[in-house]
């Protein structure tokens, strides 16, 4: 089973996971658990109180870095993607990432209304419903240096262009812009889950990043950060552990090799219909 390092503040996923048994269904189901992250960032073990024997199969992969399984062949695509930058890839280029987009209309406002040192481009995600997008349009019609990307099927290509990124703190959009070693902003949303609002915080002690609270955010305090000329951080390796993806064989390895449970299909397993109902309440956290 993966898990994200951070899934929300420990006192709901203690009662979440009470609630639904799901300590009963890992022992049934799973033989490890790869949390995608570093134990000295978030020790996701402790802070939900895992159980020992459910500890005991815990791994810690380290961070994903998305270079690692960058494709080689897409140095062909950034002569076709230069295109979709404005003004020909002109720098300084401000970069706002809002994941998924579901949540992220108001971050996005805020970044298209402050003042920017260059041109400035949203990537609104997939998620965002069309009527945000287009009143996101409209007022970017307004600004003529901001930019309205709908989709990119690879913003890491926008992120190696960017001087500086304001971004939700997504698992994936923070991962990439560490590997990109980028100035960032983070802005995390608070709810349903406190999840991002942990993260941004634990990076921002780190040093690899800024946080600006969602009850903060403004188009003065984005504008404030952009001008105010944020260094390049250091390397992520140097204070965590970003080695997930070349860690992920090993990890697979050590499952393969381990003894089998003597052949024997688990009873939970032969019943069928249970199967669904337990893996189903897991669904959320993986």
């Amino acid at each position: 089973m993966g898990l994200r390092e951070i899934l929300d503040d420990a006192e709901a996923v203690r009662r979440e996971w009470e609630e639904g048994d799901y300590t009963s269904a890992i022992r049934a189901y799973y033989d490890r658990i790869w949390v995608y992250g570093d134990r000295s960032v978030y020790d996701t073990v402790t802070e939900y109180g895992f159980p020992e024997d459910i500890a005991q199969r815990v791994r810690f992969t380290g961070y994903l870095n998305p270079l690692d399984v960058a494709d080689p062949d897409s140095k062909a695509e950034r002569w076709d993607f230069d295109a979709l930058l404005p003004e020909g890839g002109s720098r300084p280029l401000d970069l706002c990432l809002v994941g998924g987009g579901r949540d992220g209309l108001r971050l996005a406002e805020a970044f298209v209304h402050a003042m920017k040192p260059g041109i400035g481009v949203v990537v609104t995600g997939p998620l965002m419903p069309a009527e945000s997008r287009a009143r996101l349009r409209a007022l970017a019609s307004q600004h003529p240096r901001t930019h309205v990307l709908e989709f990119v099927t690879n913003p890491c290509l926008l992120l190696e262009r960017a001087d500086r990124v304001v971004a939700m703190a997504g698992y994936n959009t923070i991962c990439e812009i560490l590997a990109y070693r980028k100035p960032a902003l983070l802005i995390p949303r608070t709810e349903p889950r406190t999840e991002q609002l942990i993260r941004a915080a634990r990076f921002a002690a780190l040093g690899l990043t800024d946080m600006l609270h969602p009850s903060d955010l403004t188009p003065e305090a984005i504008s404030a950060w952009l001008t105010a000329k944020a260094a390049r951080r250091s390397a992520p390796e140097e204070v965590m552990d970003f080695s997930g993806v070349r860690r992920l064989r090993g990890l697979l390895e050590e499952v393969l090799a381990a003894p089998d449970r003597g052949g024997e299909t688990p009873h939970a397993v032969r019943e069928g219909p249970r199967v669904g109902s337990i893996l189903g309440s897991l669904e959320p956290l993986v």
